[in-house]
């Protein structure tokens, strides 16, 4: 098992291209997680578009696509909790 942070997002599109998508309708964030077998396991939920606590569900969030290749992404995004606090990050490689 390896450590590892969990940055999910979805949204409905015929193709996706380079720009911003704000607010982002699908996401999960969680830190501290294991993966084993090609499975994210446990871990810290701190959003969740769905989450029953609502201080886990962002306020704003936008996730910024600045290039996209057949297997490569490279994008930016943020979101904001409740109580304030904004999570950024970035990531650029392979996508699913």
């Amino acid at each position: 098992m390896g450590r590892c942070e969990l940055f999910y997002f979805a949204f409905e599109a015929s193709k996706v291209i380079e720009g911003t998508i704000t607010p982002v309708p699908d996401y999960s964030i969680r830190e501290n997680a294991d993966f084993d077998n090609f499975s994210i396991l446990a871990g810290n939920t701190i959003l969740r578009h769905n989450d029953p606590r609502v201080s886990n569900i962002a306020v704003s969030s936008f996730i910024n696509i600045k290039s996209i290749s057949v297997d490569e992404i490279d994008l930016d995004f943020e979101f904001t909790r409740p109580d304030g606090e904004i999570i950024t990050g970035s990531y650029t490689g392979t996508y699913e």
